[in-house]
């Protein structure tokens, strides 16, 4: 399929909205796209890419497909289209009614160098990030996901991180893989942070494995409660990078040089 033209670098900046539920596929695109000084916007669903778009201009945009069907995905493709946005399918078969520019889901490497020449550069060099221990992060706003994330990937490459829109998504997830950690706000729609702390009280299994609350709504009852569960800490929003840093690295059990700051 033809190439879309190079944008004209100097009408726009280098921003990208790259819509995906996979998060490991996410976080290995946005580590790669950041690298090589492209702004990357995030969502993990068709509802959650129609609200960024209505608040932020992205020149390009990176999309699984189907997604999860039904009419956010119909509305968001229908969105794509009427305002004639340049995007990407990054999946494993193009929508059969469109010849839209279109990247094997399994070819990462073309889908970088398809973004960088849009934006008028060449890709960078391959990096992957470590594998290592499991770090799952519970945060309804994709802004704040994405500085977690970013925060965990440099003081921790070796280790994998997941994400989740509210508890429910969370528990699903811990269903199918191991979980080593958790970071989870409290205040979001869905499943809140409360109902899910109370819920993994229950679980023998789960209620072993540390958690980072992270929030804005650390409360003198909260600091309470958290002294009585050992493996729960508190962190107060917003913090430095460094300090988030070095509570992970207190929960795992790791020796990192910045100092750890306890609730």
């Amino acid at each position: 399929m033809p190439h879309p033209p190079v944008m004209e670098k100097a009408l726009r900046v280098k921003k990208v909205l790259l819509v995906d539920p996979d998060t490991r596929t996410r976080s290995w695109l946005v580590i790669r796209l950041e690298s090589m000084d492209i702004q990357v916007v995030e969502a993990m669903s068709a509802a959650e890419a129609l609200r960024v778009l209505e608040t932020t201009d992205v020149p390009l945009v990176v999309t699984d497909w189907p997604l999860e069907g039904g009419p956010p995905a119909k509305a968001f493709f229908q969105k794509l289209n009427q305002e004639k946005r340049t995007f990407i399918l990054f999946s494993q078969a193009p929508r059969e009614e469109e010849g839209k520019w279109f990247v094997p889901r399994q070819n990462r490497e073309q889908l970088l160098e398809e973004v960088a020449g849009f934006f008028g550069q060449a890709a960078g060099p391959t990096t992957l990030p470590g594998h290592g221990r499991q770090i799952l992060i519970i945060e309804d706003s994709p802004t704040l996901r994405g500085m977690l994330r970013r925060t965990l990937a440099q003081g921790f490459p070796q280790h994998t991180v997941r994400e989740a829109e509210d508890g429910k998504q969370a528990f699903s997830q811990m269903a199918q893989r191991k979980v080593d950690l958790i970071i989870t706000d409290l205040e979001m729609p869905g499943m809140d942070g409360h109902t899910f702390l109370n819920l993994l009280k229950t679980n023998p299994v789960l209620s072993k494995k540390p958690v980072l609350v992270f929030s804005a709504n650390i409360t003198p009852e909260l600091e309470e409660k958290a002294r009585e569960m050992a493996h729960v800490r508190l962190l107060s929003k917003p913090a430095d990078p460094q300090k988030i840093i070095a509570e992970v690295s207190h929960l795992l059990g790791e020796s990192k040089s910045a100092e750890v700051v306890g609730p």
